[in-house]
């Protein structure tokens, strides 16, 4: 069964997830200079945060769930 995250009580499911440590070594050194990243299917926000953490200048994420963006 799918989570509704337009339920109060799952709102703040993804509040404290972060990217794997693994996905930051994999990612990190391959965007050297990164300016603008884009995360499409951002539901939470947690590689939006992750490309924030690489000091990406800026970071837009993406997702069809206007609950998931807020």
């Amino acid at each position: 069964m799918p989570i509704s995250f337009h339920d109060d009580k799952n709102k703040y499911s993804y509040t404290g997830r972060h990217a794997d440590a693994d996905w930051l070594k994999l990612v990190g050194p391959r965007l050297p200079g990164l300016k603008h990243a884009a995360d499409v299917g951002c539901g939470g926000g947690v590689y939006s945060a992750a490309f924030a953490e690489l000091r990406a200048e800026a970071v837009r994420g993406v997702d069809f769930s206007k609950a998931m963006l807020d």
